[in-house]
């Protein structure tokens, strides 16, 4: 048995035993385990018993799920046993982990919009619908977003994943989550894949490289990249800076080197265990509207997520509520409607905005004040009448949103126009 900062494992014949705390200083040794009974031993059907795991990161269980994927490329096959813990059980549902890791376990129905469960991207059309999905989570969550900051966001995600298909030759492609804290005003996030990785890129272009840790320091420098053909090296660059410069972090592992940056400096060392591939796990502080962009420290060119997806259309942009939430039988589902109403309102250069309610025979009353009546005090009743429209609402939809709006506004007349 062996135990590196509170993670314990136990194998026996096929089977690794996780006890403990599976975070970001440890995962290594849970994939040189696996890597053991794959390569030396020749297993090529493995248990991984996770019923006396206490606590599991993204910045841990993305690299394993890697390595799950590209080993069952390979032919292996894993069998997962979930955590006893109920919300750890949870977790590993939501977040895709269990999916990821044993093909027979189903796949996330998850539809909440403050995460991004753990999703793989192969090709380019994968990687903008993830970078879409992150910026529409932002926007369904994040009250009083700064443009700026959005595009600063949008650039972020957009490079860091782009480094995957052009720079890593990962034969899984990548694998991206997402978190937003609204609570404390921060996003965390991580990517991995399985391919060369950051030290193996870099050196053959770099010959002052020596260890595996001062090629994640090179690969933060802005202008450094391993062919200038295939890009400008403003990637990790920009990123390690937007997440530092917020306030958060971001922790570079590739090969045996490891990198932790943020406000306070940068911390450099080599592992024991080498790391196939890169994982990028970061935070993003967004405490203070602007200051991404700031951070970011130069100008983010090109379109932006709202320029291409609302501010083109020749109609009205529309919330179709029945895409944008799971229910509308309960006040806490209807917040992603009245916030990314809000922030189009504010963010992006149009008029009006349309909530369709296409497809929905009836709404809760909370429902209705929650995303409609908040929203129609938080304008004004002039603003709201003039710059947000009720489309497709059957009558009772509408008797609902009406006495929502007066009820909030103390109003005795007919509201919605």
């Amino acid at each position: 048995m062996s135990a590196v900062s509170h993670l314990e494992f136990l194998q026996v014949g096929k089977k690794i035993s996780v006890t403990g705390f599976l975070g970001i200083e440890n995962f290594r040794v849970l994939l040189a385990a696996i890597h053991g009974l794959v390569h030396k031993q020749g297993y090529d059907d493995i248990v991984l018993d996770f019923s006396d795991c206490t606590a599991a990161f993204p910045g841990a269980m993305l690299p394993v799920c890697a390595a799950c994927l590209a080993h069952q490329k390979a032919g292996v096959r894993f069998s997962l046993v979930l955590p006893t813990d109920p919300k750890l059980n949870k977790l590993f549902l939501d977040t895709n982990w269990a999916y990821l890791i044993d093909a027979a376990q189903t796949e996330t129905l998850y539809r909440g919009y403050l995460q991004v469960p753990a999703t793989k991207f192969v090709n380019y059309e994968e990687q903008g619908r993830l970078v879409d999905r992150v910026i529409e989570a932002v926007l369904k969550s994040v009250p009083g977003f700064a443009r700026e900051d959005l595009e600063a966001l949008e650039w972020c995600f957009s490079e860091i994943t782009d480094n995957v298909l052009n720079h890593a030759k990962s034969p899984i492609g990548g694998l991206v989550q997402l978190s937003n804290r609204s609570n404390v005003r921060r996003i965390e996030f991580a990517v991995c894949d399985f391919g060369d990785g950051i030290p193996r890129t870099l050196k053959p272009s770099h010959p002052e490289i020596h260890e595996d840790y001062d090629a994640l320091s090179w690969a933060i420098r802005e202008g450094v990249t391993r062919d200038t053909d295939v890009g400008q090296g403003n990637g990790l660059f920009g990123s390690s800076e937007l997440c530092s410069g917020s306030g958060g972090f971001i922790n570079i592992q590739s090969g045996k080197g490891s990198l932790l940056k943020s406000a306070i400096g940068t911390r450099l060392r080599n592992e024991k265990i080498p790391l196939m591939g890169t994982l990028i796990d970061g935070c993003i502080s967004y405490a203070f509207p602007g200051e991404l962009a700031k951070a970011l420290k130069f100008q983010v060119s090109g379109s932006d997520f709202l320029s291409l997806r609302y501010e083109l259309e020749e109609q009205v942009p529309r919330i179709v509520v029945r895409d944008e939430v799971g229910s509308v039988g309960a006040r806490l589902g209807a917040a992603p409607i009245r916030i990314k109403a809000l922030n189009l309102l504010s963010m992006a250069k149009i008029e009006q905005v349309a909530v369709d309610f296409v497809g929905v025979p009836l709404i809760s009353s909370s429902f209705a004040d929650e995303a409609l009546g908040k929203l129609a005090a938080l304008l004004g009743l002039e603003t709201f009448q003039a710059r947000v429209q009720v489309l497709n609402a059957n009558q009772t939809v509408v008797g609902l949103i009406n006495r929502a709006i007066q009820q909030r506004l103390a109003l005795p007349d007919r509201v919605i126009r």
